[in-house]
């Protein structure tokens, strides 16, 4: 009796986690959304702060900002991968300001190749007149107070969101534990039709299974001897279940056995279940 309304207890438990994890689900989706819209409005700023520095080139394409990448491209339409070219002004790793210009490169044979050459060549001029530096913090000036506000969302408040749901799984995870080593040291009965293939870290490997049970535990807690009971079949074309003694079982690699193990077995009853439903039907 106390066993069982510990385990109760322990999946009442699990379900207000389960709750509470839903809730802060939703308020990450809140901040991941509010991180969202404050990037984009990050990256317009500087991509309509390019398309001012380069001028009248650029008047009729659009700009398109991730990061420190900003690709050009004709009005509603995508060159390739990398557009129809992509200037980088960004931290490189290690510390280094970089200014970069990346096209692709094609055969001149139409006048959209040779009016994109021409864009491109008037652009390469512009990025010439200044250093990478001075690039830099034209596109950045200002913007100190927006990426503190970003990087703050993310880095402060969905960081430690996700840490408190991670603390909540593995609470889930330890109490499903309790509940599998309560179970165990009860005894677990699948019945016949949930035999199911029993693997523990290679000390038990074993098919047809439908009983588990702790008999004893060590001082520690750490190991334990199991009787598990399969069905075999006879000479005689009978099935009979059969009983054998494991000793030195590490519990943890008994726990995690089992719940794959009753997983399985759900899976075996199901499939049984509908086999059993077809062949009625017909």
């Amino acid at each position: 009796m106390i066993m069982k309304e510990s385990i109760n207890q322990a999946k009442k438990e699990i379900t207000a986690l389960q709750e509470s994890i839903k809730l802060v689900q939703a308020k990450r989706e809140e901040i991941s959304k509010e991180i969202s819209v404050k990037r984009q409005e990050l990256t317009d700023i500087k991509a309509e702060r390019m398309k001012f520095f380069l001028g009248s080139a650029v008047d009729q394409l659009q700009c398109e900002s991730d990061g420190g990448y900003f690709q050009f491209n004709k009005v509603g339409e995508r060159s390739g991968l990398s557009g129809m070219f992509t200037i980088r002004s960004e931290f490189r790793y290690g510390g280094d300001i970089v200014k970069e210009l990346s096209y692709y490169t094609s055969t001149c044979d139409n006048d959209d190749e040779f009016i994109r050459l021409e864009i491109i060549g008037k652009v390469a001029s512009k990025l010439r007149s200044v250093t990478a530096e001075e690039l830099y913090d034209f596109l950045n000036e200002g913007l100190e107070a927006r990426k503190k506000e970003l990087s703050e969302l993310r880095d402060n408040r969905r960081i430690v969101l996700d840490r408190t749901i991670r603390d909540m799984e593995d609470e889930i995870s330890q109490l499903e534990n309790d509940i599998i080593l309560m179970q165990l040291r009860e005894g677990i009965d699948v019945g016949e039709k949930g035999c199911a293939w029993l693997d523990v870290g290679r000390k038990i490997e074993t098919s047809n299974v439908f009983k588990i049970k702790i008999t004893e535990e060590s001082a520690s807690g750490k190991t334990a001897t199991v009787e598990v009971t399969t069905l075999i079949y006879t000479y005689q074309g009978t099935e009979e279940p059969w009983t054998r003694k494991y000793t030195r079982v590490k519990v943890d690699q008994l726990i995690s056995g089992t719940k794959k193990f009753l997983r399985h077995s759900q899976r075996n009853i199901e499939a049984r279940k509908a086999r059993e439903l077809a062949d009625t039907a017909s």
